[in-house]
Protein backbone atom coordinates (compact mmCIF):
# COMPACT_ATOMS: atom_id res chain seq x y z
CA UNK A 1 0.00 0.00 0.00
CA UNK A 2 1.61 3.32 -1.45
CA UNK A 3 0.98 6.80 0.89
CA UNK A 4 2.62 9.49 -0.85
CA UNK A 5 5.55 11.03 0.61
CA UNK A 6 4.18 14.76 0.92
CA UNK A 7 3.39 17.22 3.40
CA UNK A 8 3.61 21.15 4.74
CA UNK A 9 7.53 20.42 3.49
CA UNK A 10 6.53 18.05 0.37
CA UNK A 11 3.49 19.71 -1.06
CA UNK A 12 1.82 17.36 -3.38
CA UNK A 13 0.30 18.46 -6.71
CA UNK A 14 -3.14 17.30 -7.61
CA UNK A 15 -5.51 17.64 -11.43
CA UNK A 16 -9.07 17.69 -10.98
CA UNK A 17 -11.48 18.53 -14.06
CA UNK A 18 -14.97 20.57 -13.60
CA UNK A 19 -17.93 19.24 -15.49
CA UNK A 20 -21.69 19.21 -15.00
CA UNK A 21 -22.99 16.69 -13.18
CA UNK A 22 -26.58 14.62 -14.23
CA UNK A 23 -28.47 17.19 -11.74
CA UNK A 24 -26.73 20.00 -14.39
CA UNK A 25 -24.94 21.18 -11.60
CA UNK A 26 -21.18 21.65 -11.52
CA UNK A 27 -18.58 19.43 -9.50
CA UNK A 28 -15.32 18.07 -9.26
CA UNK A 29 -14.24 14.49 -11.23
CA UNK A 30 -10.99 13.27 -12.39
CA UNK A 31 -9.43 14.84 -15.25
CA UNK A 32 -8.80 13.77 -18.94
CA UNK A 33 -5.46 13.94 -19.93
CA UNK A 34 -5.61 12.33 -23.61
CA UNK A 35 -7.72 15.94 -24.97
CA UNK A 36 -6.97 18.58 -22.32
CA UNK A 37 -3.55 18.56 -21.67
CA UNK A 38 0.18 18.27 -22.48
CA UNK A 39 0.89 15.87 -19.82
CA UNK A 40 1.02 11.98 -21.24
CA UNK A 41 -0.17 11.20 -17.79
CA UNK A 42 -1.69 12.06 -14.79
CA UNK A 43 0.75 13.06 -12.22
CA UNK A 44 -1.70 13.80 -9.72
CA UNK A 45 -0.31 12.80 -5.96
CA UNK A 46 -3.44 11.64 -5.23
CA UNK A 47 -2.59 8.66 -6.59
CA UNK A 48 -0.34 7.42 -3.84
CA UNK A 49 -3.67 7.82 -1.77
CA UNK A 50 -6.13 4.93 -3.73
CA UNK A 51 -4.93 1.73 -1.76
CA UNK A 52 -5.35 3.46 1.96
CA UNK A 53 -8.90 5.39 1.24
CA UNK A 54 -10.13 1.99 -0.76
CA UNK A 55 -8.08 -0.50 2.31
CA UNK A 56 -10.94 -1.85 5.06
CA UNK A 57 -11.40 -0.12 8.14
CA UNK A 58 -8.15 -1.62 10.33
CA UNK A 59 -5.77 -1.06 7.53
CA UNK A 60 -6.89 2.61 7.29
CA UNK A 61 -6.33 3.23 11.07
CA UNK A 62 -2.70 1.53 10.90
CA UNK A 63 -1.53 3.32 8.08
CA UNK A 64 -3.12 6.70 10.09
CA UNK A 65 -1.22 5.67 13.03
CA UNK A 66 1.82 6.12 10.71
CA UNK A 67 1.65 9.03 8.82
CA UNK A 68 0.77 10.52 12.89
CA UNK A 69 4.10 9.55 13.28
CA UNK A 70 5.78 11.33 10.37
CA UNK A 71 4.04 14.47 10.86
CA UNK A 72 4.03 17.12 13.56
CA UNK A 73 0.82 17.80 15.63
CA UNK A 74 0.90 21.39 14.35
CA UNK A 75 0.99 20.38 10.50
CA UNK A 76 -1.68 17.29 10.84
CA UNK A 77 -4.41 20.27 11.79
CA UNK A 78 -4.09 21.59 8.20
CA UNK A 79 -4.65 17.92 6.66
CA UNK A 80 -8.07 17.26 5.24
CA UNK A 81 -10.35 14.35 3.71
CA UNK A 82 -11.89 15.28 0.22
CA UNK A 83 -14.33 14.14 -1.89
CA UNK A 84 -14.51 13.92 -6.05
CA UNK A 85 -17.24 12.27 -7.96
CA UNK A 86 -16.17 9.67 -10.70
CA UNK A 87 -18.39 6.90 -12.65
CA UNK A 88 -21.21 8.12 -10.14
CA UNK A 89 -19.11 7.38 -7.14
CA UNK A 90 -17.41 9.39 -4.50
CA UNK A 91 -13.69 9.07 -4.46
CA UNK A 92 -11.58 10.19 -1.32
CA UNK A 93 -8.46 11.34 -0.90
CA UNK A 94 -6.01 13.27 1.31
CA UNK A 95 -5.03 16.44 0.93
CA UNK A 96 -3.06 19.57 3.07
CA UNK A 97 -5.07 22.72 1.45
CA UNK A 98 -2.87 25.16 2.06
CA UNK A 99 -0.03 23.49 0.84
CA UNK A 100 -0.78 21.13 -2.18
CA UNK A 101 -1.38 22.75 -5.51
CA UNK A 102 -4.88 21.79 -7.09
CA UNK A 103 -4.76 22.22 -10.54
CA UNK A 104 -8.25 22.75 -12.52
CA UNK A 105 -9.25 21.99 -15.59
CA UNK A 106 -12.73 23.58 -16.38
CA UNK A 107 -15.28 23.05 -19.40
CA UNK A 108 -13.67 24.60 -22.37
CA UNK A 109 -17.12 25.88 -23.40
CA UNK A 110 -18.51 26.93 -20.26
CA UNK A 111 -18.30 30.13 -18.06
CA UNK A 112 -17.70 29.52 -14.37
CA UNK A 113 -18.22 33.39 -13.94
CA UNK A 114 -21.26 32.37 -11.71
CA UNK A 115 -20.87 34.79 -8.36
CA UNK A 116 -22.47 31.56 -6.19
CA UNK A 117 -19.17 28.89 -7.91
CA UNK A 118 -16.49 28.01 -5.40
CA UNK A 119 -14.39 25.61 -7.73
CA UNK A 120 -13.06 24.38 -3.89
CA UNK A 121 -16.81 23.59 -2.83
CA UNK A 122 -16.51 20.90 -5.40
CA UNK A 123 -14.06 18.88 -3.14
CA UNK A 124 -16.08 18.48 -0.06
CA UNK A 125 -13.19 19.07 2.18
CA UNK A 126 -13.31 18.00 5.48
CA UNK A 127 -11.25 18.33 8.21
CA UNK A 128 -9.08 21.06 8.16
CA UNK A 129 -8.87 24.33 10.00
CA UNK A 130 -8.63 26.51 7.11
CA UNK A 131 -10.46 24.76 3.62
CA UNK A 132 -10.97 27.83 1.71
CA UNK A 133 -7.59 28.71 1.18
CA UNK A 134 -5.68 27.09 -1.57
CA UNK A 135 -3.08 27.19 -3.92
CA UNK A 136 -4.58 26.98 -7.01
CA UNK A 137 -3.58 26.23 -10.62
CA UNK A 138 -4.23 26.42 -14.13
CA UNK A 139 -2.19 24.24 -17.40
CA UNK A 140 -1.26 27.82 -19.57
CA UNK A 141 -0.85 27.84 -23.22
CA UNK A 142 -0.52 30.55 -25.76
CA UNK A 143 -3.95 31.07 -26.32
CA UNK A 144 -4.45 32.82 -23.55
CA UNK A 145 -2.61 35.57 -25.40
CA UNK A 146 -4.67 38.49 -25.49
CA UNK A 147 -4.32 42.43 -26.89
CA UNK A 148 -3.51 44.61 -23.74
CA UNK A 149 -5.06 47.68 -25.80
CA UNK A 150 -8.22 46.23 -27.41
CA UNK A 151 -9.20 43.57 -25.14
CA UNK A 152 -11.11 43.80 -21.47
CA UNK A 153 -9.92 41.52 -18.30
CA UNK A 154 -13.75 41.90 -17.19
CA UNK A 155 -14.85 40.46 -20.84
CA UNK A 156 -12.72 38.17 -20.53
CA UNK A 157 -13.95 37.28 -16.54
CA UNK A 158 -16.86 36.30 -18.71
CA UNK A 159 -15.61 33.76 -21.28
CA UNK A 160 -15.64 29.96 -20.81
CA UNK A 161 -12.25 28.54 -20.87
CA UNK A 162 -9.47 28.09 -18.46
CA UNK A 163 -8.46 31.84 -18.74
CA UNK A 164 -12.04 32.68 -18.31
CA UNK A 165 -11.81 30.61 -14.87
CA UNK A 166 -8.76 31.86 -13.66
CA UNK A 167 -9.77 36.06 -14.10
CA UNK A 168 -12.91 34.71 -12.33
CA UNK A 169 -11.00 33.45 -9.68
CA UNK A 170 -8.35 36.39 -9.57
CA UNK A 171 -11.50 38.66 -9.27
CA UNK A 172 -12.63 36.43 -6.23
CA UNK A 173 -9.43 36.85 -4.34
CA UNK A 174 -9.43 40.28 -5.24
CA UNK A 175 -13.11 41.37 -4.06
CA UNK A 176 -11.77 38.93 -0.43
CA UNK A 177 -14.63 36.40 -1.65
CA UNK A 178 -11.81 33.90 -2.03
CA UNK A 179 -8.61 33.12 -0.10
CA UNK A 180 -5.59 31.21 -2.37
CA UNK A 181 -2.86 31.99 -4.22
CA UNK A 182 -2.79 31.28 -8.48
CA UNK A 183 -0.39 29.93 -10.47
CA UNK A 184 0.51 28.88 -14.06
CA UNK A 185 1.70 26.19 -15.47
CA UNK A 186 4.24 26.67 -18.48
CA UNK A 187 4.88 23.64 -20.45
CA UNK A 188 8.11 23.69 -22.28
CA UNK A 189 9.94 25.67 -19.61
CA UNK A 190 12.92 24.39 -18.74
CA UNK A 191 15.30 24.92 -15.87
CA UNK A 192 18.30 25.97 -16.49
CA UNK A 193 21.29 24.49 -14.10
CA UNK A 194 22.18 25.01 -10.32
CA UNK A 195 19.07 27.62 -11.03
CA UNK A 196 17.03 28.61 -7.55
CA UNK A 197 13.29 27.75 -7.14
CA UNK A 198 11.03 29.03 -4.88
CA UNK A 199 8.75 26.06 -4.09
CA UNK A 200 8.47 22.69 -5.91
CA UNK A 201 5.43 20.75 -5.97
CA UNK A 202 5.72 16.49 -5.81
CA UNK A 203 3.67 14.52 -8.13
CA UNK A 204 3.38 10.92 -9.83
CA UNK A 205 6.31 11.22 -11.94
CA UNK A 206 6.29 15.10 -12.88
CA UNK A 207 7.65 17.42 -9.91
CA UNK A 208 6.52 21.17 -10.72
CA UNK A 209 8.88 23.85 -9.76
CA UNK A 210 8.47 27.73 -8.97
CA UNK A 211 11.56 29.41 -10.76
CA UNK A 212 11.84 33.31 -12.22
CA UNK A 213 11.37 33.70 -15.76
CA UNK A 214 15.57 34.60 -15.98
CA UNK A 215 16.18 31.17 -14.45
CA UNK A 216 13.83 28.90 -17.51
CA UNK A 217 15.00 28.34 -20.49
CA UNK A 218 11.90 27.44 -22.87
CA UNK A 219 11.96 24.63 -25.47
CA UNK A 220 9.37 26.75 -28.20
CA UNK A 221 9.39 29.70 -29.08
CA UNK A 222 6.03 31.40 -29.83
CA UNK A 223 4.17 34.45 -31.53
CA UNK A 224 2.11 34.76 -28.67
CA UNK A 225 2.75 35.60 -24.63
CA UNK A 226 4.29 32.98 -22.72
CA UNK A 227 3.09 32.61 -18.81
CA UNK A 228 5.28 35.10 -17.42
CA UNK A 229 4.53 37.89 -19.95
CA UNK A 230 0.63 36.93 -19.72
CA UNK A 231 1.35 37.67 -15.56
CA UNK A 232 2.84 40.97 -16.04
CA UNK A 233 0.21 41.97 -18.90
CA UNK A 234 -2.74 41.48 -16.52
CA UNK A 235 -1.07 43.18 -13.16
CA UNK A 236 -0.24 46.18 -15.62
CA UNK A 237 -3.95 45.95 -17.30
CA UNK A 238 -5.10 45.42 -13.45
CA UNK A 239 -3.93 48.75 -12.29
CA UNK A 240 -6.84 49.95 -13.74
CA UNK A 241 -9.16 47.14 -13.96
CA UNK A 242 -9.26 46.37 -10.05
CA UNK A 243 -8.58 49.81 -9.22
CA UNK A 244 -10.33 50.65 -5.95
CA UNK A 245 -11.33 47.02 -5.28
CA UNK A 246 -10.94 45.29 -1.87
CA UNK A 247 -7.79 45.21 -0.21
CA UNK A 248 -7.67 43.99 3.04
CA UNK A 249 -3.86 44.28 3.70
CA UNK A 250 -2.85 47.73 2.40
CA UNK A 251 -6.18 49.73 1.87
CA UNK A 252 -5.75 51.11 -1.44
CA UNK A 253 -6.15 50.50 -5.27
CA UNK A 254 -4.34 47.43 -5.71
CA UNK A 255 -3.10 45.02 -8.62
CA UNK A 256 -2.99 41.40 -8.86
CA UNK A 257 0.68 41.16 -9.67
CA UNK A 258 2.17 42.97 -6.38
CA UNK A 259 -1.14 42.57 -3.63
CA UNK A 260 -1.62 38.69 -4.69
CA UNK A 261 0.91 35.80 -5.05
CA UNK A 262 0.49 35.55 -8.78
CA UNK A 263 3.69 37.53 -9.48
CA UNK A 264 5.73 37.11 -12.81
CA UNK A 265 8.40 35.30 -10.48
CA UNK A 266 6.68 32.93 -10.01
CA UNK A 267 5.58 30.58 -12.63
CA UNK A 268 5.02 26.77 -12.15
CA UNK A 269 7.02 24.36 -14.75
CA UNK A 270 7.77 20.85 -15.52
Amino acid sequence: MAVRPTGPRKSGVHFFSVQRDINNHFTTTLPSFSETSRLPWNPSAYFFDFGMWTACKESRAVVTSNIRKRFETRDLKYSALAEVRHNQKDITFGLFPIYDLICIQPPETESLASRYYNVLSGFNIRGSSSPYYAYIGFEYDVSWTFDPDNDNIHDMTDEPGSRGAFFTLLAKMISGELRAHLHLIQYGAKLKPNKRVWETFYGNGFNFAVAEYDNVEMEDTCDGMNAWDFIRMVTYKGETCWAGWKDDRCGGHLSPGFHIKIGADSQIRI
